[in-house]
This record gives structure tokens, sequence and C-alpha cells, in this order.
């Protein structure tokens, strides 16, 4: 399902929930009511609508439950939406939320256009994720 200027996209598996005996919590900081109610969509139907504003708090849910599927789901439509200009704050926030595939694409998109972001990344804050910085400098090529 897609709505209007494709923000927004519906993400389901072929096979159905299964995610039983999962306590979510009934208000948690920082996931809106429309985050945890695709949450509930997931854990009962194993189909989530991922937007931009569902994005980040639904990864955080998935971190934090240990929903390896919801993360995929979430990275996948993450990673059609990755642009330069947004690159590295979905860098960050796959870092953060574990979500390692989509950090993966992001150090590769950044890579490819490094000269390009190099001013930018010394003013992105990662300095305070420095084992990020480390992953980020060993994917450099070699000069």
């Amino acid at each position: 399902q897609k709505a209007a200027g494709g923000h927004t996209s519906q993400i389901s598996s072929v096979g159905g929930g299964g995610h039983g005996g999962v306590m979510v919590p009934i208000a948690d900081e920082g996931v809106t009511p429309k985050a945890f109610a695709a949450f509930l969509c997931f854990l009962y139907s194993d189909r989530c609508i991922v937007d931009q504003d569902t994005v980040e708090p639904l990864l955080k849910l998935s971190h934090e439950y240990g929903m390896d599927r919801l993360t995929r789901l979430v990275e996948e439509y993450v990673m059609k939406r990755v642009e330069v200009d947004n690159v590295i704050a979905h860098m960050r926030m796959a870092h953060v939320y574990g979500a390692e595939r989509l950090k993966a694409g992001c150090i590769k998109v950044l890579i490819r256009h490094f000269n390009q972001l190099q001013a930018e990344l010394g003013k992105s804050g990662l300095e305070a994720y420095p084992e990020l910085l480390s992953e980020i400098i060993v994917s450099l090529p070699p000069k």
C-alpha cells in the first residue's frame, strides 16, 4: 500500500505472525502512538506500515524487544530512501538501534560520496560513536 508521494509503504511477509509472548510497553519514550500502533499491528499480523514518522520508533522497539524480522523490514524501507543528504542521520540511527544491514549500506553510500560528505562528517556528532567512526575508517579505500 502506498500513499500519495510514496511516503508510506506496507510491508508484510509470506508467513503468519507468531510473535506471541512479547511484552510491550503501554508507553515508551520516543514512540509515537502511530508507531506503537504499527508495532502492535506487526505483532499480531506480521505486517507493518512504515513511513518517515514511524521509522526510528519502530527500529527502537525492534531493537529493544529483539524483533529481528521487524528490524529487517524497517531496514528495507529505509535503504530505498538513503541519499547523500540523509545518509549520516540514517547511519547513526542504524548504529544506535543495531540495524547492521542498514548501517553497512549507509557506510557504502558514505564511502562512495566521501569527498562530498567529509566536511559534514566533522559537524555530525559522530564523535559520540567511536566504534562507528572506526567502522567508517576501516571501510575507506587505501590511498
